[in-house]
């Protein structure tokens, strides 16, 4: 629900799966901007209504969360070459292994 709000230009916050005051006035401004009854509420209605909308998509829809891993949440470094550098500095290691 909160990906389709987002998708019609209504920031309906955080997509976390979780109606919090931000997705609840989404709803309110989708609903007057369509003509409906002002609820605000997450119901079954509302969801067939944004399925069944035909209005294009005015943004396309936000990237999903970082993926959960084991110890916490993958973190991207500061330094986008890090992984390169890395890379080079185990294929140093090995040439001059190479060279004992």
């Amino acid at each position: 629900m909160q990906t389709k709000l987002y998708t019609f230009g209504f920031n309906p916050g955080p997509i976390d799966g979780a109606d919090g005051p931000m997705t609840h006035a989404a709803i309110m401004h989708y609903e007057a901007d369509r003509g409906l009854p002002k609820t605000g509420e997450v119901d079954r209605t509302l969801l067939e209504t944004l399925r069944q909308d035909p209005a294009p998509q005015v943004v396309a829809a936000p990237p999903p969360p970082p993926r959960r891993m084991s110890h916490g949440y993958a973190r991207r470094s500061d330094d986008p070459f890090a992984p390169l550098r890395a890379a080079g500095d185990r294929l140093g290691r090995w040439l001059e292994s190479l060279s004992r």
